[in-house]
């Protein structure tokens, strides 16, 4: 029996003795945890360390003030670049059809320097043809002249009505000998081919003026003849005398005449050459 109590009272002293260990190893436990999570008077930072600290800090708010600033700056170029962005889209497809009216207005140019070879090539030949013309018509012109040679026209000689070719050679020829004293034996002498009068009758303001008879000579120096007595025209007289030239060939004459009376008034040598 005493054994038996001996052995209990050791077994519950081996308990107490272990709770005992294990209350001191929490306590030890939670005396470390305290320990290590405080900090001593040593480790505790100064009044120097928190002003660097607290101005390390405004230096970085400032820089991160001006970044945003920055960033702000960058932001508000945004609207900016994609502004530029669309107009440089625009401006490449304007550049595009740019290029496109070119290419269409090199070929339009190609196509008249094409058609300006074509047509000088063809202006070319049409002067060459007017040429030739020209020279035809310069030769008939002048091949008129030649059977004109002969011809002579009287203005302002009396014109009767319905007057026959043999009626007008004879009132040619009482002129002649009235107006230009040609004795009778000279007007025998001369013989006309052809006399008969221009069949418009001129106008003038005032009144109807007498037909001019064109009379063509057998011979050229009856003609000169005939010429040689304008001298005895009466003065003041309204008659005139002229060769008989195509139209074309008057309207030049016409056009020189100033020119001609000019050189004569100058008492210069000057006379038409047909």
């Amino acid at each position: 029996m005493p054994d038996e109590i001996k052995e209990e009272e050791q077994a519950q002293q081996v308990l107490t003795e272990s709770d005992n260990k294990g209350r001191e190893n929490r306590r030890r436990k939670r005396i470390r945890q305290r320990t290590s999570s405080s900090q001593t008077e040593d480790e505790l930072p100064n009044e120097d360390q928190v002003q660097g600290v607290q101005s390390s800090c405004t230096i970085c708010n400032n820089k991160l003030h001006l970044i945003q600033e920055k960033l702000d700056n960058v932001l508000s170029f945004i609207p900016e670049v994609e502004n530029l962005r669309s107009r440089i889209a625009q401006l490449e497809e304007d550049k595009e059809n740019m290029r496109q009216s070119l290419e269409f207005t090199q070929a339009e140019v190609r196509d008249l320097k094409s058609e300006v070879k074509t047509a000088t090539e063809e202006l070319t030949t049409t002067n060459k043809e007017i040429g030739k013309i020209n020279e035809l018509e310069r030769r008939i012109i002048k091949q008129e002249c030649f059977n004109r040679r002969n011809n002579i026209k009287f203005f302002d000689v009396k014109d009767v009505d319905d007057e026959s070719p043999r009626e007008t050679e004879t009132t040619l020829r009482k002129f002649l000998k009235k107006e230009m004293q040609i004795t009778n034996d000279e007007l025998e002498n001369i013989q006309f081919e052809r006399v008969h009068r221009i069949l418009t009758r001129p106008k003038t303001s005032k009144q109807v003026q007498p037909r001019p008879i064109i009379a063509k000579v057998s011979f050229f120096q009856d003609k000169e003849f005939i010429k040689s007595h304008i001298k005895n025209l009466p003065r003041g007289a309204k008659y005139g005398i002229a060769d008989d030239f195509p139209k074309k060939v008057d309207a030049i004459r016409k056009a020189l005449h100033p020119k001609l009376k000019q050189a004569r008034e100058e008492r210069k040598m000057a006379f038409f050459n047909v």
